[in-house]
């Protein structure tokens, strides 16, 4: 850093090695212009007649550069993040779906009419007797007949009238007998079919009356059945309605708890961000503050910097001129010793009075070393 002032301190100026004294002959030359002697501008290089080149340096002593001190940059301290809120859910419900109670009617079946007893038509044997005769009364009175006439054919031996009339009684009694039986089975066949028609009439009577006695319980069911669905088509209407009124009220529940769970989150991400926007308020200010400190750091470097700057150059400029002062001061002595050694050597002066080529070559001498 103290290599950087000092090259800064003689930026467009010479070196300190070109600040050295030099040797310096004016080469004295006699100009007739009406003035003492001049020195010529153009002739002021190179050592001057009996001037040593040993004679005793000028001393270059510059200052030592200056040293500002690296300031302590500030340190960045960080702000503390506020404590994050916690998420607070609501009391969420039991959504408990209280099904209603389902009132289911009793089916009562009517009672049955009392089944009519079957009651078959009493077989009249007395009718089977009584057709019997009148189916034999024909073959009877033939068989009568015979045995009259037997009767009644006499002859004048009465043991032939004893034979005949008894074989007509035996021949009555076979054909009687055989009469009657045919008559009994004309008699039982007529009087079956008649008990076949009144066995089917009842038969038939007895169906209808049992028909009868389904027919009216078919209708008591039909009845109690239409009745019965009457009633559980309104048990199901009311059980309906009342499990439609407690599955709205339980969606209710669940809506109202979504509400406030999304309004609960709503609140927890707002809270969440002014805690975020409030350390980020926080960071933006240290930072700034941070940034100030740095500049104010840097600006009082600067300043610090620019004064050593200063005073370096100055005090650079001040060693610089003491230096031109003592080469001043050598190149006057000499001139002067030449002078008064012409002078009383009573060299040409080419008429000039003393003072005046002193004072002419001092006046020169100065323009040109200044």
């Amino acid at each position: 850093m103290a290599n950087n002032i000092s090259q800064q301190a003689v930026a467009g100026r010479k070196y300190f090695t070109e600040w050295e004294p030099q040797p310096i002959a004016p080469n004295i030359a006699r100009v007739n212009s009406g003035g003492g002697q001049m020195v010529s501008p153009a002739n002021m290089g190179g050592m001057p007649p009996g001037m040593s080149s040993t004679s005793a340096p000028i001393s270059y002593n510059p200052p030592p550069a200056p040293s500002v001190p690296v300031p302590t940059m500030p340190t960045f301290a960080a702000p503390t993040m506020g404590e994050m809120p916690t998420f607070a859910a609501p009391e969420k419900p039991e959504f408990t779906l209280n099904l209603p109670e389902y009132k289911r009617p009793s089916f009562e079946a009517p009672v049955m009419g009392a089944m009519p007893t079957f009651a078959a038509p009493t077989y009249d044997e007395g009718k089977v007797s009584s057709l019997t005769q009148k189916h034999a009364a024909a073959g009877t009175r033939k068989l009568r007949s015979a045995v009259q006439e037997a009767m009644t054919k006499r002859s004048d031996n009465p043991n032939l009238n004893r034979m005949n009339l008894r074989d007509a009684l035996a021949g009555y009694g076979e054909g009687l007998e055989d009469v009657m039986s045919g008559a009994a089975k004309t008699a039982t066949a007529e009087y079956a079919q008649q008990y076949a028609y009144k066995y089917q009439e009842a038969g038939m009577n007895y169906n209808t009356a049992v028909q009868t006695v389904r027919d009216i319980y078919a209708g008591d069911i039909t009845a109690k059945k239409a009745d019965f669905d009457a009633e559980i088509q309104a048990v199901n209407t009311v059980y309906q309605a009342e499990y439609n009124k407690e599955l709205v009220r339980v969606q209710s529940e669940a809506q109202k708890y979504a509400y406030e769970f999304q309004a609960a989150g709503v609140n927890y991400s707002t809270a969440v961000q002014k805690v975020r926007d409030e350390f980020q308020g926080k960071m933006d200010s240290k930072k700034m503050e941070f940034q100030a400190a740095i500049n104010a750091v840097n600006l009082a470097y600067q300043g610090q910097m620019n004064t050593a700057q200063m005073t370096y150059r100055g005090e650079v400029e001040k060693e610089r001129f003491r230096v031109e002062e003592e080469r001043r001061t050598q190149s006057f002595d000499y001139m002067y010793d030449q002078f008064k050694k012409n002078a009383l050597t009573g060299a040409d002066t080419g008429g000039y009075s003393a003072g005046g080529v002193y004072t002419s070559t001092i006046d020169q001498y100065g323009r040109a070393l200044v």
